[in-house]
């Protein structure tokens, strides 16, 4: 049997619905609608899916621009308390390596004056110290990125990803225009304060009444 597409996923999975079948539902769409949107449906509704043991999913409010609506989605995050619980508990060999470079923190004050770490301290429970890290990477274009947060063990250098979006059918909810809105005219609006500070700064200037501190502080 040849290779199936996306359109014809979508569609089958139609017809199984309707005829009672279970478990392909959120595969379906119509088949007049499944023939043009069919295999980007089926990529996105597939792409939800991960089946990892470890793996939490946290209800996360989120701005599906094709469809200008805002959903509340299942988004897959592996809790840094349970992958650090795997490297350091499970396998303690790497609490030994760390030895030299937990020195490096001794007399920090943003490590020893932190309020987690007098607290911990206080109450004689041990502290490793953890960078967060949130970047952005494109994927094939610059509307087809993923996001993601990291989690790094500063004594071990042990590295993992906690939470993982891609920003090609959904993006933050606080960001994206609201239903009806369109971003472009907002963004062409702001252009004009804009220019009329740089024209103010410059005559400015030119009159010899600000100084460079002045002009950086403007700016």
């Amino acid at each position: 049997m040849g290779a199936i597409t996306g359109s014809d996923v979508a569609e089958l999975s139609y017809h199984i619905t309707q005829a009672g079948g279970m478990g392909v539902s959120d595969l379906a769409l119509r088949p007049e609608v499944a023939k043009s949107h069919g295999h980007a449906h089926v990529r996105r509704t597939a792409g939800k899916f991960f089946p990892e043991p470890d793996v939490t999913y946290i209800d996360t409010p989120l701005f599906l621009k094709r469809e200008v609506r805002r959903v509340n989605e299942k988004v897959p995050m592996m809790l840094p308390s349970t992958k650090l619980f795997e490297l350091f508990v499970e396998k303690p060999e790497v609490m030994s390596k760390s030895a030299k470079r937990y020195e490096l923190f001794n007399g920090l004050p943003c490590f020893e004056e932190h309020p987690v770490v007098l607290n911990a301290r206080s109450q004689g429970i041990p502290v490793r110290p953890i960078a967060l890290y949130w970047d952005g990477v494109s994927y094939y274009s610059v509307h087809d990125s993923f996001t993601g947060f990291f989690v790094t063990d500063l004594l071990s250098e042990q590295k993992f990803l906690s939470f993982l979006l891609r920003a090609d059918d959904v993006s933050g909810g606080g960001g994206g225009p609201q239903e009806g809105q369109n971003s472009k005219p907002e963004q062409q609006n702001q252009k004009a304060p804009d220019e009329d500070k740089a024209l103010d700064a410059g005559a400015e200037a030119a009159e010899g009444g600000e100084s460079e501190e002045d002009e950086d502080a403007e700016y």
